[in-house]
């Protein structure tokens, strides 16, 4: 059975016995709710303001949220929290939570407001209302009432707010009036009509006659309650009338004149319980000690004498009366007899949960110990709602001696700083570690444990204590092996994989806790503490290396961000962790989408907390995408927030320069920037931290070739890396110093390096890691590929981050190319799962794929495609069939960026595809030399396997054929030229030659002056009769004199 929810007096709506239905004000209200969004109704105490709005929201059945005023309200966060549970009262059915006011939001409170206001006023009806009760008590400089054209922005159509107040709208709200956002019902529209001045008096039963009633109406200015008290005298005095009397005055009066009329019994009650801000039936009787209390507030209530009634067993009384009652207590009770009354309030206010009216009495009381009671039962509940201020004042009340020795006192001093100064939050936690050890509080040692590595983890400050807390872990947990149950097994895993990711411990627990984490992800059933535990994973995985089987806790964090956007706190720390994962992959164009869409989330809702690393991963996923304008905007952006002690705000602001001076030359002499920072780096004594920023650096060096500075840095950062660096790391150091040493000419050296990065990668399972930058990944791809360095591990981590990388020029046979297309000899395209596309199997997009070959890279209009395929189709449908075609070749080949359309231009997706004409004209284009001329032959040979596209008579084609049948023979020719020393394989070339090329003259005589130069004549004069016969046979001609020369030169 659920337990019933007890929601406080100050969200409960009075209900009054004794009323009329004011028609008038009603219809006043119904055109002001037509015309503003807030409706003031300002009139001195006792002008029947409450009663007015309760009477209309009772008579119309109107959907409300009520909340009264009082001084805590001053503090926003406590007054968002009660207000949030109006809202949960009014739309109880509505699962989602009301947003608090936490410090997340405090730098932002206007955006949080009007997101509060939109959310809270979409949980009522159209024609709902938001009542403020008492905002007298509120001073025009607290921030709450500066809020108010933040709130009337933000109400939904249909929805209004009231509010209720002795005094009229500050100056402040005068834009809100002008702009008819505002409308006031001034005490003048307040005061009772004739009519509704002797409707009134028959619920009082007085015996007086019209004339004298409408006598006393004019002398108390329609004022009710007068009409109220004033029965009770046998005479009204002339000088009654009220109209002149001040705000002040007229308090005093109103209070003299209800406490004046009370009998004896009902005025002790009331006095016993004036400290009480809502009085139940028990708790009255507790305090009064008067058996008749239920009977005499009834009494009150239904007389509707300043009592109101609030829910089925409460009563509030008006504030007005409550200040004169305990005015009259002080000044007639003994010190003694008021301290033990009050003493008494307190315990009736905690038993009734007015904990916090408690908690105020007894800090003014001084009753230390009983305070302390109070904050340690509460401490939770007000800081998790954000109501730091109270908690902050309860605290700092309490005398040295009780936050010296009580370590629950200091363990919550702790969690206040953590707002303030990290490192004294630290402090304190050591502090309260100690003591809880020492007591043997488990409880308090595992949250005090989990608070401080959790603020380490979290800020990158105290990394120097990091170590010593990890330590402690073991201690604790031998110890006290059973969890409390505020901690989560899965909660304790996923900061101990964060206190190993930022340490120096064994990495083999490392991977344990890594591990164990991915099990207790599928097994955690709460949603909040799984998304935590998969943020954890994410960025683990990411900094030390991704793996395969990580890739589904990757894409769960990514797809849950679709279920957040009710919790901006949440989704964006999500959003974060989610697009760490991305950057990893190096998906930078939905790294991007995902992070300007969190910046939106971030405006709209006021959590500002997220700004810096939405800012970093923007710049860095606009930099993946060459958007260099707006990576500029953001870095600007970045800087402006910077501080000086603030770790995280420096870090990624010198991540973006770094990495963004990788691509343009912004920023001026970085290296000195950098290098002070990295300095500064080192005082954090996060060893991954360190090691993944000093990389950054290094491959900024390496990119700008300052190959003497990188050098200089080796050394140490090898030790480093080779020590304590996770091996995404490791792999990463070695490749960037491979790249380094190749450029500097090291070319041995670079190969061991290379060998090293890759093996590291390899025995890690490793397929991505954060910042393993696509330029730097394709070098060292290609080059290992060519060496045949881990060629199976390489080739498999090129197919896994195929989109993500530089694809190399053609000459890169040995890349992993998703598909191959021949066309020399005939016309074939394959892939590497074995799959040959073949003319029969595909027909019309067949044919455009041939003509799309053909041109290659320069991509064909539709015009042209109509004038080589469609020619018999009308022009109206080649678009039409154009498109199924281009949609039946993506489908042949499962990838949608095979074929590009741009505009009118489609044209082949060259990254996913290596094409024999590619590579052949390369070869025809490099310079022949001695050494490579047989490698260059031997290709040449194995890429023309025959006419270019055979089949094809197009003449554009046949020029193309031509043209390649030219380059084949003229390189080949060069190519034995530089074969002097080399005369057998010269010899297999020229053979092979002729094979493909029977009526080849030149190719004869290069065959034969080869046979003369090794002396056989013999095979010489036959190489002449085979052509002689050939070119007879075929070409009906004879041998050129130049041939035959050959045999009579020799």
């Amino acid at each position: 059975m659920a337990r019933r929810v007890i929601y406080p007096s100050k969200i409960i709506y009075p209900r009054t016995a004794k009323i009329i239905h004011r028609s008038r004000l009603f219809n006043v209200i119904n055109e002001a709710r037509h015309q503003a969004k807030i409706i003031w109704i300002a009139a001195p105490g006792g002008s029947g303001k409450t009663t007015l709005v309760s009477s209309y929201l009772e008579q119309n059945q109107v959907a409300h949220c009520w909340y009264q005023i009082d001084e805590d309200d001053r503090d926003l966060a406590t007054f968002f929290h009660y207000l949030g549970l109006a809202g949960k009262l009014a739309a109880p059915r509505r699962k989602k939570a009301v947003p608090k006011l936490t410090p997340e939001y405090q730098q932002r409170v206007p955006t949080f407001t009007r997101h509060f206001f939109s959310d809270l006023s979409s949980r009522l009806q159209n024609n709902g209302l938001i009542v403020l009760d008492n905002f007298q008590l509120l001073a025009e400089t607290d921030p709450l009432p500066a809020l108010l054209p933040c709130i009337a922005e933000s109400l939904e159509a249909g929805v209004s707010l009231i509010v209720m107040s002795r005094h009229l709208p500050p100056f402040s709200m005068n834009s809100l009036i002008v702009k008819r956002q505002l409308c006031v019902i001034n005490t003048k529209l307040m005061r009772f009509s004739e009519e509704e001045w002797v409707a009134a008096s028959h619920l009082f039963r007085t015996t007086r006659s019209k004339e004298a009633l409408l006598s006393l109406h004019v002398k108390l200015d329609g004022w009710i309650a007068g009409l109220v008290l004033l029965p009770n005298f046998s005479d009204v005095p002339n000088n009654a009338c009220t109209s002149g009397l001040g705000i002040d005055a007229l308090d005093s009066y109103i209070a003299d004149q209800f406490l004046s009329s009370l009998d004896e019994e009902t005025s002790q009650l009331l006095m016993r319980v004036c400290y009480m801000p809502h009085i139940t039936t028990v708790s009255a009787t507790t305090v009064s000690r008067m058996v008749q209390s239920k009977k005499l507030l009834s009494k009150l209530a239904q007389k509707n004498l300043f009592v109101l009634r609030q829910g089925d067993k409460g009563y509030t009384v008006h504030p007005l009366i409550k200040e004169a009652l305990q005015q009259r207590v002080e000044s007639t009770l003994s010190k003694e007899q008021l301290y033990e009354l009050r003493l008494a309030t307190t315990v009736a206010l905690q038993n009734d949960g007015e904990y916090e009216a408690s908690a105020d009495l007894l800090l003014e009381l001084k009753e230390w110990q009983a305070l302390m009671v109070v904050i340690l039962k509460h401490a939770a509940e007000l800081f998790d709602s954000g109501r730091i201020e109270p908690l902050q004042r309860y605290i700092n009340a309490l005398p040295e001696d009780f936050t010296r020795r009580e370590p629950w006192i200091i363990f919550w001093n702790g969690k206040l700083s953590t707002y303030q100064n990290m490192i004294t939050a630290l402090d304190y936690y050591e502090a309260a570690y100690a003591l809880f050890m020492e007591k043997s509080d488990a409880k308090g040692g595992y949250l005090t444990w989990y608070a401080a590595v959790s603020v380490i983890s979290g800020t990158l400050q105290g990394g120097d204590r990091l170590d010593t807390w990890v330590k402690r872990y073991d201690n604790l947990s031998s110890r006290y092996p059973e969890l409390p149950q505020e901690l989560q097994k899965g909660a304790i895993d996923d900061i101990l994989l964060h206190c190993y990711f930022f340490s120096e411990q064994s990495p083999k627990k490392r991977e344990r806790l890594r591990r164990g984490l991915a099990s207790a992800i599928e097994a955690m059933p709460d949603s909040p503490m799984r998304l935590k535990m998969m943020s954890s994973y994410v960025i683990v995985a990411a900094g030390s290396g991704v793996r395969e089987q990580d890739m589904v806790i990757f894409e769960r964090l990514e797809n849950s961000l679709t279920e957040l956007k009710d919790d901006p706190v949440l989704y964006l720390g999500t959003a974060i962790y989610s697009s760490i994962g991305l950057w990893s992959l190096n998906a930078f164009d939905k790294q991007l989408a995902l992070q300007l869409q969190a910046l939106e989330v971030a405006k709209e809702s006021g959590v500002s907390v997220f700004y810096g690393h939405i800012y970093t991963h923007i710049v860095i996923a606009a930099l993946g995408v060459n958007k260099i304008d707006l990576a500029r905007e953001y870095i600007s952006k970045l800087k402006e927030n910077i501080t000086e002690k603030d770790h995280v705000y420096q870090s990624l602001y010198m991540t973006c320069i770094i990495i963004a001076e990788t691509y343009m030359d912004d920023f001026g002499d970085v290296d000195s920037i950098a290098e002070q920072y990295l300095r500064n780096l080192d005082n954090t004594h996060i060893p991954p931290f360190i090691i993944h920023h000093k990389l950054l650096y290094i491959y900024y060096l390496c990119v700008r070739q300052k190959v003497a500075v990188a050098l200089a840095l080796h050394d140490d950062l090898l030790g480093y890396c080779e020590k304590i660096a996770f091996h995404g790391q490791t792999s990463r150091f070695y490749l960037i110093y491979a790249k380094i040493f190749f450029d500097n000419g090291e070319h041995e050296r670079s190969n061991r390096y290379l060998k090293k990065g890759f093996l590291v990668a390899r025995c890690d399972e490793i397929i991505a890691c954060c910042h393993w930058p696509p330029a730097l990944m394709s070098w060292a791809c290609q080059r290992a590929l060519v060496l045949e360095i881990e060629t199976s591990y390489v080739s498999k981590f090129v197919e896994k981050n195929y989109h993500n990388l530089l694809v190399p020029n053609a000459n890169y046979q040995t890349w992993p190319w998703p598909f191959r297309i021949f066309t020399f000899g005939h016309f074939e395209v394959t892939s590497k799962k074995e799959i040959t596309i073949l003319k029969q199997r595909a027909g019309k997009s067949f044919a455009l794929l041939k003509t799309l070959v053909a041109a290659l890279d320069r991509g064909l209009t539709s015009y042209a495609l109509k004038e080589k395929l469609y020619i018999d189709v009308k022009r109206e449908k080649v678009s039409q069939l154009l498109d199924t075609q281009i949609h039946r070749l993506r489908k042949h080949f499962d990838n949608e960026q095979t074929i590009l359309r741009q505009g009118d231009s489609v044209k082949l997706n060259l990254k996913y595809f290596w094409v024999d004409v590619l590579e052949f004209e390369s070869l025809g284009k490099r310079k022949i030399t001695t050494e490579n001329a047989l490698e260059i032959a031997i290709r040449l040979q194995q890429l023309y396997k025959g006419e270019y596209l055979p089949d094809d008579d197009a003449l554009d084609v046949i020029a193309q054929r031509e043209r390649y049948r030219n380059i084949y023979l003229a390189t080949l020719f060069k190519c034995m030229d530089h074969m002097q020393e080399k005369k057998n394989s010269a010899l297999d070339i020229c053979q092979n030659a002729l094979v493909l090329e029977p009526l080849s003259e030149p190719l004869y005589r290069k065959l034969m002056s080869i046979y003369l130069s090794q002396g056989n004549r013999d095979m010489a004069e036959v190489t002449l009769g085979q052509c002689n016969m050939m070119i007879s046979r075929h070409l009906d001609s004879s041998i050129s004199n130049k041939t035959l020369s050959l045999l009579n030169n020799d």
